[in-house]
């Protein structure tokens, strides 16, 4: 769990591919407050057959700037 944790931190986005419901893909990613701090986490979820692939990667790159973009707002 605690490498599951280090990874997404790295990386900057989790990806549940069917771990918790079989069909089901998950992309998440945080946001943070000015100081830094997680205040939420903003997310994608959708069937798998239709998150794969280079679509998969596209899907990550937006979720990732959305969080971004959110974070840059918050106090």
């Amino acid at each position: 769990m605690q490498q599951d944790l280090e990874k997404i931190r790295e990386q900057g986005y989790s990806l549940d591919y069917e771990e918790r419901e079989v069909g089901l893909t998950c992309i998440a990613a945080p946001i943070f407050n000015r100081k830094g701090q997680l205040q939420a986490t903003i997310s994608v979820a959708g069937p798998t057959a239709r998150i794969h692939g280079e679509r998969t990667e596209e899907i990550i790159h937006e979720v990732k700037a959305t969080a971004k973009q959110i974070s840059a707002i918050l106090p």
